[in-house]
């Protein structure tokens, strides 16, 4: 799960399938889509969600922002 505080997010499926799942804090609802090659969705600014690959392609591997900056080796001077 993710959000973007600053701008509204915009998925868009060009191959396979990816599960798309948001929760709407305000009335403590989940919402899961299946999302088929050619269709969009929309992510509000600042709504919790998250999105799969659940088609037969390999992932494209996931790169978690806040380990990739802070989980690191790294100097720290």
């Amino acid at each position: 799960m993710h959000s973007h505080p600053g701008n509204s997010k915009v998925l868009l499926v060009f191959q396979r399938l990816i599960c798309a799942e948001f929760i709407l804090s305000s009335a403590n609802i989940v919402y899961l889509k299946n999302i088929n090659k050619g269709d969009s969705m929309i992510f509000p600014r600042g709504l919790l969600h998250f999105q799969l690959n659940i088609g037969k392609s390999p992932t494209p591997g996931l790169q978690i922002l806040d380990f990739a900056l802070f989980a690191n080796n790294f100097p720290s001077k």
